[in-house]
């Protein structure tokens, strides 16, 4: 019995019409950052860090800290009674201090209390978050890591933007933010504000208050100052008015049981508590 191969080949015809061309190299620019109290690359700093520039914030359209967290690896916020509580890496809010295991910077000026730390991003030039303990640069609070933001500082034109929004259940939302210079090459000044409203969901059937049960207005407005009298000395000075006005809270998480008024804790509930509630 005997077999036949077949074998076949292929020929590949290349036509080349001209030289080849090498593709165009596309450089990114470099980062900077002062995450360390000093000037230096994003590549030089040997930290988990994650910077957003004032383009990737109105992008991912982040107004404020609570809306900066969602996109931050290993971060997550809790929605409290009335306050903004943090979890980074495992580590949670003070039960007893009322402050968070990551200190919000602002230009240098630190907030850990949960109650203040709903800072908007109108004027923001950039934010950086450190993940880690940060506690030899930025103190004992800074046990899970930092917030930085940096705002812009007034140049040498005048130059602003303003922005305003609509929305579902009568939401309105209107940011601005304008600096420059005074006198050239001496005095600095700027100016931000928000106004952020919203009539809220939930209806309020009692005919002798308002129906708006869950309605909220906040409004804040800063001002910015910069003096440079030489090369070497610069002072800023910021002013910060913050109003918050809010109905009925929207909901939260609180421990359960009863709060003993010896030691202060929340004592777990019973097996009467249960039955009571039966």
């Amino acid at each position: 019995m005997s077999s036949r191969i077949l074998l076949r080949s292929l020929l590949v015809v290349i036509v080349s019409t001209g030289p080849l061309q090498a593709e165009e190299t596309v450089n990114l620019g470099e980062v900077t950052v002062t995450a360390r109290k000093m000037i230096e690359t994003l590549k030089e700093v040997p930290e988990s860090i994650t910077v957003l520039d004032d383009v990737m914030i109105e992008e991912r359209r982040i107004t404020n800290v609570t809306e900066l967290i969602r996109q931050v690896p290993n971060m997550h916020t809790v929605f409290g009674l009335s306050t903004t509580e943090v979890n980074v890496r495992g580590l949670n809010s003070s039960l007893f201090t009322f402050s968070n295991p990551i200190v919000l910077y602002v230009d240098g000026i630190p907030t850990t209390s949960r109650y203040g730390y709903d800072i908007p991003f109108v004027d923001a030039e950039r934010v950086e978050v450190l993940r880690g303990p940060q506690g030899t640069l930025y103190g004992k609070d800074a046990i899970g890591g930092v917030i930085n933001v940096i705002t812009r500082t007034p140049g040498e034109i005048w130059e602003g933007n303003v922005r305003g929004e609509l929305g579902n259940y009568d939401a309105r939302r209107l940011s601005f933010w304008a600096n420059g210079p005074v006198a050239p090459d001496l005095f600095y000044a700027g100016v931000w504000g928000s106004y952020d409203a919203d009539d809220g969901w939930i209806e309020n059937n009692n005919l002798a208050l308002d129906d708006k049960a869950n309605d909220f207005v906040q409004k804040r407005f800063g001002v910015n100052l910069l003096l440079t009298p030489t090369s070497n000395f610069s002072a800023r000075l910021h002013l910060i008015h913050d109003e918050d006005t809010q109905g009925f809270i929207n909901g939260g998480m609180i421990q359960s049981g009863a709060l003993d008024p010896v030691t202060g804790l929340f004592a777990p509930p019973s097996i009467s508590d249960f039955e009571q509630a039966g």
